[in-house]
């Protein structure tokens, strides 16, 4: 053994690119002697579990650990040395190495990569099991390199760049892609370099390099082959998509629609029109369309099953719940998500997703009033995305645990915890979420100012919610700016500005009748050039959207009812019905989304529902509007008949049947 000491590799290495090819040494000196690493420990004198981190790269090799194990399995130290290359000193038992034979080597070298690609294919399915993947696909490069296999070593280097993008360090994907890019030029492996372009896109985006990242995919859009020109068209739509450029996101689609025509159909059916309709239904979302968003996700959901994609069908799961929830049907939005949890822990190991689900599902407990499993699902939620790092998960845990406080009267923990989201948004650069996370500090502003009376807490919910408009206008949310007009509009009302609260309030009741956003203005004079495949089931584009009002019966109804109390004050008891009228009707569709317990906890929760029909009640004057009043009081199956018939003084339930007719 070498033991000079200009042989000996440092110890202190800073690097954890290095310290991984220490590792992937360690792998190969043992399995090329024949030991597992439990032994290879006993016989270096350490614990299974530092020779663990040792071969992954964590912690730095003591010399001393490192000597023990060059002599363990039989190599030279030098072969453990990080800046030297391994051809010079092969991982064979030093005894041996001047008698082995050249044939028998490369034998051994093909047969253990023969292993390890059929260790990664066990890996890959059922559930993929990514550290796994990452340990062989490691294995595969450290063996690549000492037997100048400079094909097999690219392949390697881009499926650990792939793996790490999908564990969501980029930073390192990153890496790992441009030496596999690189090397795939160098050798002529075009194919293989367009597709790691690709992959590094994705580490790009991630980073905050959009517009890097659509360079790359338009380098594939344009030279790659077809089976690759559509996946490129829809990576350019999705980055276009996550700068709020939705114009640019759908004529992207268009382009990958056409390049989808060019392919074979069973590719074009399996993996093709789930991305598409997937994308297309995120479009529909953020621009109002939210019954056709939810009738593609539900497509694709379906076709998911069937072709066992888990990673679409569990996005597709959690993007149904949160249109659900939108939309009202909160009782549905809470069963898709206890799915997805249970799949997400049990079946797909996917934390990231299940950060998100137990978010969603803190913010539908808050809805119902359930305040307890609200907390228990957003703490759940923050240790997932915290140890993960998904900027989407945390928004949502942290915006959930800012409303549990908010309704628990834990005014300091609530603040904290939306200033918590408001960073996060601002640093993850995801304006939606921005919107909202202000929207909510506005809310607690104003619910201080009415526990304190105090006027600085009101103009500070003013100075919040004007943010938080402003945002929303910015990337054109409707919903957000709906919200954030709603509660600029209770600002203004506690100010002693009742005028200009309900112009704030009639502004917010225009979007939601006027604010999906249509085809023309989406696509301007390229909507006459729509490919075929998107005018046809299951897609549809132009009947896709083609609506213009907004369903969001949640923000309706409180829009609605705060108009009609304004206008109370105002015109008087007649001219306040009207509003009072529609908020019932906006309320109805809600509770019609639920089940009946839900309903009540709903109530319960909500207490200004009582208000709104006790108003409606009182404001109906007319015979006509009593009767009306009893029908929506009658529906919303809150009341009892006694409670009907004196809230309507009972001449209106003379002719009705009973509520449960």
């Amino acid at each position: 053994m070498q033991t000079v000491e200009s042989s000996k590799p440092k110890t202190k290495i800073k690097s954890p690119e290095k310290r991984a090819r220490i590792g992937e040494r360690i792998k190969l000196a043992a399995t090329s002697s024949g030991l597992t690493l439990k032994e290879l420990a006993e016989k270096a004198d350490t614990t299974p579990a530092l020779i663990y981190q040792y071969v992954r790269g964590i912690t730095n090799v003591p010399l001393a650990t490192l000597e023990a194990i060059a002599r363990a399995t039989g190599v030279s130290l030098e072969f453990f040395d990080p800046d030297k290359d391994t051809r010079s000193a092969l991982a064979l038992p030093q005894d041996n190495y001047a008698g082995v034979n050249v044939v028998t080597r490369q034998q051994q070298i093909t047969s253990d990569m023969h292993h390890l690609r059929q260790l990664a294919e066990a890996y890959e399915s059922p559930g993929r099991n990514l550290p796994g993947l990452l340990s062989v696909f490691h294995e595969m490069l450290a063996l690549a390199r000492v037997s100048n296999d400079r094909n097999q070593e690219a392949y390697a280097l881009w499926r650990i760049g792939a793996v790490h993008n999908e564990t969501g360090d980029y930073e390192e994907a990153r890496q790992y892609l441009i030496k596999a890019h690189d090397l795939f030029k160098t050798i002529g492996m075009e194919e293989y370099r367009i597709m790691t372009v690709l992959d590094l896109a994705h580490s790009l985006a991630e980073l905050g390099m959009v517009d890097a990242a659509i360079d790359c995919s338009r380098e594939v859009a344009s030279i790659g082959p077809k089976d690759m020109r559509w996946r490129a068209y829809i990576n350019i739509g999705g980055l276009y998509y996550r700068q709020h450029n939705y114009e640019g996101a759908l004529k992207a689609f268009l382009e990958a629609a056409r390049a989808l025509e060019e392919v074979d159909e069973q590719q074009r059916d399996s993996q093709g029109m789930p991305f598409l309709m997937a994308h297309i239904a995120d479009i529909a979302k953020e621009t109002g369309h939210y019954e056709a968003a939810l009738a593609l996700w539900s497509r694709s959901l379906a076709q998911a099953t069937e072709e066992k994609r888990a990673e679409v069908f569990l996005e597709s799961l959690l993007n149904i719940a949160q249109c659900c929830q939108m939309m009202g049907k909160i009782s549905e939005a809470r069963q898709k998500l206890e799915q997805a949890i249970v799949l997400a822990s049990f079946l797909f190991d996917d934390q990231n997703r299940l950060s998100v689900a137990r978010g969603l599902m803190a913010d539908v407990m808050i809805a119902l009033g359930s305040l307890e499993q609200a907390k228990e699902n957003a703490k759940s939620a923050l240790r997932l995305a915290t140890r993960v790092g998904g900027p989407r998960g945390m928004i949502l845990a942290s915006l959930a645990l800012a409303e549990t406080c908010l309704a628990s009267g834990q005014y300091d923990d609530a603040l904290s915890y939306a200033d918590e989201a408001i960073r996060e948004a601002q640093r993850s650069r995801r304006p939606f979420d921005l919107a909202q996370a202000r929207n909510v500090r506005a809310r607690i502003c104003l619910q201080l100012s009415l526990e304190d009376d105090n006027d600085g807490w009101l103009r500070e919910a003013e100075a919040e919610a004007r943010r938080a408009l402003e945002v929303a206008d910015r990337v054109d949310a409707a919903r957000e700016q709906i919200a954030a007009h709603l509660t600029l509009a209770r600002c203004l009302q506690g100010l002693q500005m009742p005028q200009e609260a309900e112009a704030e309030a009639q502004i917010a009741l225009e979007i939601v009748k006027n604010g999906a956003v249509g085809l023309p203005r989406l696509l301007g004079e390229e909507i006459q050039n729509v490919p075929r495949l998107l005018k046809e089931a299951p897609i549809e584009l132009e009947k896709l959207f083609s609506g213009r009002g907004l369903q969001l019966p949640g923000l309706e109804w409180q829009a609605h009812y705060l108009q009609g109390t304004l206008r109370a004050k105002r015109l008087g008891p007649e001219a306040a019905f009207a509003a009072m009228r529609d908020a019932a009707r906006a309320l109805g569709r809600l509770l019609a989304g639920l089940t009946e317990d839900d309903a009540r906890r709903f109530h319960k929760h909500h207490p200004e529902i009582s208000a709104l029909y006790e108003d409606l009640a009182r404001f109906a004057l007319t015979e006509a509007d009593q009767r009306e009043a009893f029908t929506l009081l009658q529906n919303a199956r809150l009341f009892s008949r006694a409670e009907l018939t004196s809230a309507t003084d009972g001449a209106a339930a003379q002719e009705l049947p009973p509520p449960d007719a």
